[in-house]
């Protein structure tokens, strides 16, 4: 079965443990710090659409775009009762087109990884900066490949009274990708349906990642530390120079696995947070 469909129904109880009110608090972070004050946002793979209610509720009109017909039922009914409702697509992001432009896109809880074919991942970052008004800003974040290695061999699971989630995780070095098959219980009344979806994730690199952003017209290059908190700056701060060797940025990104804190990039509005060696934040500006 394909991923997100019986799974729909369930995934917000399964995952009330994600704090996305402080997901866009984050948000709201970076954005204070570059100076935007966005009006109008789309909200890349959205799921159920928890993200994309806590933007329309902040007034934003806001477009929610996933290519799961069941995820998007979900969202509109969560939306309902709400005075700015979002408007939600059904698209793949490599092809995506929306009916006007944005000043603010974002893409949580690693969506970008589930593009399996490289090709088509550029083709979506190209496309998301080609709906950005200028000085639009699209923040992203994926799985690091040495979280998805990790998940190799690894068993979760999740439960409550209404619904049962094991999932157990394989990573292919030939495919570069993560594939965990996933059995779901979940009851009806006094009966449990069993279901299986198979969810892959490519594990992109750092370098892959800024080269996409560079072809699409994003030119990140310096690095400065911030605590886990993503609050204060630490008191030294380290600049790097990477306009001539993109390559470099796995370099860096290997010295802080010691430091044990996230990483952020910026140059010209654009920005990496590299969370402990688990997930990389982006921020990409168009000029």
């Amino acid at each position: 079965m394909d991923a997100y469909h019986a799974l729909a129904v369930s995934y917000d109880r399964l995952t009330d443990d994600v704090d996305y009110r402080q997901t866009v608090e984050f948000y709201q972070q970076i954005l204070n710090r570059e100076g935007c004050r966005p009006r109008t946002a789309v909200d890349l793979a959205c799921g159920t659409g928890s993200v994309t209610l806590l933007l329309a509720q902040e007034g934003i009109r806001i477009i929610g775009v996933d290519l799961s017909e069941e995820m998007l039922c979900v969202a509109q009914q969560k939306a309902q009762e709400l005075e700015n409702p979002p408007l939600f697509v059904c698209q793949d992001l490599s092809r995506l087109r929306l009916p006007r432009g944005v000043d603010l896109a974002v893409c949580a809880l690693d969506s970008l990884d589930y593009i399996l074919d490289p090709k088509d991942c550029a083709e979506a970052i190209r496309r998301v900066y080609q709906v950005l008004n200028p000085g639009g800003i699209f923040i992203f974040d994926v799985n690091t490949p040495e979280k998805l290695r990790a998940m190799d061999g690894q068993v979760f699971l999740d439960e409550d009274d209404e619904v049962y989630c094991v999932w157990r995780g394989s990573f292919d070095e030939d495919t570069n990708i993560c594939s965990y098959g996933m059995d779901l219980f979940q009851r009806d009344g006094e009966v449990w349906h069993r279901s299986f979806e198979e969810h892959q994730e490519y594990a992109y690199s750092a370098t892959q990642l800024v080269g996409y952003l560079k072809d699409a017209g994003f030119t990140p290059d310096k690095y400065d530390f911030v605590e886990p908190s993503l609050n204060t700056v630490i008191t030294e701060t380290t600049y790097i120079d990477y306009s001539t060797s993109y390559c470099d940025i796995e370099s860096a990104i290997d010295n802080t696995k010691t430091k044990l804190l996230p990483t952020k990039v910026i140059r010209n509005g654009q920005m990496f947070i590299i969370r402990d060696g688990i997930t990389y934040t982006v921020l990409g500006e168009r000029l």
